[in-house]
């Protein structure tokens, strides 16, 4: 699981053959790259973050990081075990809000299965959860429901770097657009709006068959 920043980055630069071959070469201009990938790191990141601290990240990569063999990310995927969540909700809110809405929900308390991700940007909280979370911190008219596909990977493939961002591009490769992608340990989540119920279909037929990931070239 991404922890850190260097994390965060070295899983997005895995799922691109051509950064990771040209990273580990040396010939690339660290802040051109870091300006390209933030957008990739904020989000599985779940917070703003410095393109200077991108840029240090990617030299500290590029001193240890080998060529990703794709087939292995591929198949990390492809034998997952997939599950399909219902009835989420989703409630954006400042970040100034988030102390007192977990301690309501601290105090009247989950039930162990019950779905929560929270992930931070641009100073709002996301807060993804299922009927037994909203049901704590109360309904509002304007929440948005969707669908989850959790992927959980098998556990001789949990600390493999790529798998999110291998997956994001795969299913970008196939015009699916998922409303977003969240890596936690050795699962995935991949939001869904809850009426596109297609493309969660393809996306699980398309990730069951590993999948060369697309290289891009520069000329």
């Amino acid at each position: 699981m991404p922890v850190n920043i260097t994390q965060v980055v070295e899983e997005v630069v895995t799922a691109d053959p051509c950064l990771s071959y040209t990273l580990t070469s040396g010939l690339i201009n660290y802040s051109a790259l870091a300006i390209k990938i933030r957008p990739a790191v904020e989000r599985l990141y779940g917070q703003s973050v410095r393109v200077n601290t991108i840029v240090q990240s990617l030299r500290r990569v590029s001193r240890s990081m080998t060529l990703t063999d794709y087939s292995v990310v591929a198949q990390s995927i492809a034998s997952a075990d997939y599950h399909i969540i219902q009835g989420i909700r989703e409630r954006v809110f400042p970040v100034t809000e988030l102390v007192e809405v977990f301690s309501n929900i601290s105090k009247k308390g989950l039930p162990p299965d019950s779905t929560v991700i929270v992930f931070v940007a641009d100073g709002l909280v996301t807060l993804l959860g299922d009927e037994q979370v909203f049901s704590v911190i109360g309904k509002r008219e304007g929440d948005e429901e969707f669908t989850l596909l959790k992927i959980v990977l098998r556990e001789a493939y949990a600390g493999l770097p790529g798998s999110s961002a291998y997956l994001a591009q795969v299913l970008g490769n196939n015009r699916i657009t998922p409303r977003n992608i969240i890596r936690r340990g050795n699962q995935i989540f991949v939001v869904f709006r809850r009426r596109d119920s297609e493309s969660l279909f393809r996306a699980i037929q398309t990730l069951q068959q590993p999948s060369p990931i697309r290289e891009t070239t520069s000329n």
